[in-house]
């Protein structure tokens, strides 16, 4: 469904921007990292979720940093995972992750981490402030959406 979401959107974006003016501009742009892409198995070298690449970061780090090799940070790593996502979809791509955390909760942090994983607390859901691409917990490992 959400490949044909995308097919539908192209499609879309392309009658617009090519109509009778040629339409040079675009309609809207996305932060340059934090493109909305769907992965698929044979873009994925992480662990391939709800169409989206997943990471688990390394200690202290990043999604800027980890998916700088990755294709760029997704945008689900804010909003299906982040402050504009869920509890459950945290958790649900915390444990396929294999984190032995069972349970998340949703938290105002001290910064825009997102979804993450710090061992004195377990899986953490920072409801606020926004989740930051360039944040980096110094607690923890963050869960990262990359574009491969």
């Amino acid at each position: 469904m959400l490949r044909k979401f995308f097919m539908i959107l192209t499609i879309i974006t392309f009658s617009i921007s090519c109509g009778e003016n040629g339409g040079d501009a675009p309609l809207f742009e996305l932060e340059e990292d934090q493109e909305e892409e769907e992965s698929t198995e044979a873009t994925c070298g992480g662990r391939l979720s709800a169409g989206y690449c997943w990471y688990f970061a390394t200690y202290n780090t990043s999604c800027t940093t980890y998916c700088s090799t990755r294709g760029g940070v997704n945008a689900a790593t804010t909003t299906y995972v982040g402050s504009g996502g869920t509890d459950f979809n945290c958790e649900t791509i915390m444990s396929e992750l294999g984190t032995n955390s069972s349970s998340s909760h949703s938290a105002n942090c001290p910064a825009g981490y997102g979804c993450y994983y710090a061992p004195s607390e377990g899986t953490r859901r920072c409801a606020g402030p926004t989740t930051n691409a360039s944040a980096a917990p110094t607690d923890g490992n963050r869960i990262c959406a990359c574009n491969r």
